[in-house]
């Protein structure tokens, strides 16, 4: 094991002291026994915790060498399982979604050394708050990019959606971002519409779903020729079904 220890804080369970062990972390198993109600540390570790788990160190804590008991992860979700504390499962929400993240995300955690003092450990505490607010500052940063390029085109989007009639699917197709031919093939595939001749037709079910209008017309050779519009109602479903398919 490494010579640090790191502390994580948390206003209603107090701290727990983990190590990374193989690049894995590991808890003070004191510390999880305390927290979660135990009467006797030792003896319940070894009740409770594999062999495989926990592990025996000596280390130096607060000037003295002392003999501390380790547990893996796999310890910790034991003893949570036993514990019979009401707050067991939200210590175990605490650790499984702040803890442990913290450390394999970000390494986010207090090294601590026994020969340093508070103000050593307020000092490393501070960077790691100054780096966490960094990133979340570039986060929000991104987000307002990408925003700022899909207002527009959500805007145009809910301005056709509250419209009321019907659309071409040359206008739709053009909406959704996709060539009007393209468009018509893929809804033929998905059974939405069918070939008539020259036109493509929806089926009557969409129809009747306020999807499409079809309008009929006689042509000069006397035969009734179709023509599938789209309402705002349609092209959302074309929309939700071409995200539904993750196609481009």
């Amino acid at each position: 094991m490494n010579n640090q220890m790191q502390i994580f804080s948390n206003d209603i369970f107090g701290n727990i002291r983990t190590t990374i062990i193989n690049n894995e972390p590991w808890f003070v198993g004191k510390d999880i026994t305390n927290i979660l109600g135990y009467q006797n540390g030792s003896r319940d570790i070894n009740r409770h915790v594999d062999d495989e788990d926990k592990l025996t160190e000596r280390i130096v804590m607060s000037g003295q060498n002392r003999e501390v008991t380790f547990i893996n992860e796999s310890g910790l979700y034991s003893l949570i399982l036993s514990s019979k504390m009401p707050n067991a499962k939200k210590f175990k929400r605490w650790v499984t979604s702040e803890v442990l993240p913290t450390i394999r995300r970000t390494g986010g955690y207090i090294p601590i050394s026994s020969n340093e003092d508070e103000l050593t450990i307020m000092a490393k505490a501070h960077k790691i708050l100054e780096r966490t607010l960094e990133e979340k500052n570039q986060l929000l940063e991104t987000k307002s990019k990408a925003l700022a390029i899909a207002q527009p085109k959500a805007d145009k989007y809910d301005k056709l959606m509250s419209a009321k009639g019907y659309i071409s699917f040359n206008v739709a197709a053009k909406q959704l971002g996709w060539g009007r031919n393209k468009l018509m093939a893929f809804l033929r595939d998905k059974d939405v519409l069918f070939r008539d001749g020259l036109s493509n037709i929806a089926y009557q079910k969409y129809c009747k779903l306020g999807y499409f209008v079809v309008k009929f017309s006689i042509g000069k050779n006397g035969y009734a020729c179709g023509v599938t519009k789209v309402t705002p109602k349609g092209l959302d479903f074309i929309y939700k079904l071409l995200s539904t398919e993750q196609v481009a």
